[in-house]
C-alpha cells in the first residue's frame, strides 16, 4: 500500500465499488443482448466474490495474466472477438460500436496490464 492510498477497510471500497458494478450492468444490459447481459453480470457478480474470498490473487484479470504468458492466448482473444463480430454478437450499430471498444479495452486489459 502507498503512503496516501485509502485505509482497505473503509467501508468506501464497498460504495465506490458498488457504483461501479451497478454502472457496469446498466452498460451491459443496454448494449448488450438479454443472454449476453446475463453471461456478463454473472462474470461480473463473480469478479466480486473473488475480492471477497480468503484465496489470494484470484480475480478473473490475475488468472488470464498468468495465461496470456503463452503467446497462444492473446491470439485466441483476437479470434474470440473476430468470431463475435462475425457471427453477429457485435452488430454493426451504435451499440456495435461500443460494444466493440469495450471489448477492446477489456482485452487489452488483459493483455498489455499484467503486473510483470
Amino acid at each position: 500500500m502507498r503512503l496516501n492510498d485509502p485505509d482497505p477497510e473503509s467501508p468506501s471500497w464497498y460504495v465506490v465499488g458498488g457504483l461501479l458494478g451497478v454502472a457496469l450492468v446498466a452498460f451491459f444490459w443496454f448494449v448488450l443482448t438479454p443472454a449476453w447481459a446475463v453471461a456478463a453480470t454473472l462474470l461480473l457478480g463473480y469478479e466480486c466474490w473473488t475480492f471477497a474470498n480468503r484465496y489470494k490473487h484470484d480475480t478473473l484479470s490475475e488468472i488470464v495474466w498468468v495465461l496470456v504468458r503463452r503467446p497462444l492466448v492473446p491470439f485466441m482473444l483476437g479470434a474470440g472477438c473476430a468470431a463475435l463480430i462475425s457471427h453477429g454478437v457485435i452488430r454493426p450499430t451504435v451499440e456495435g460500436l461500443y460494444v466493440a471498444l469495450a471489448v477492446g479495452v477489456l482485452m487489452g486489459h488483459f493483455v498489455f496490464q499484467r503486473a510483470d
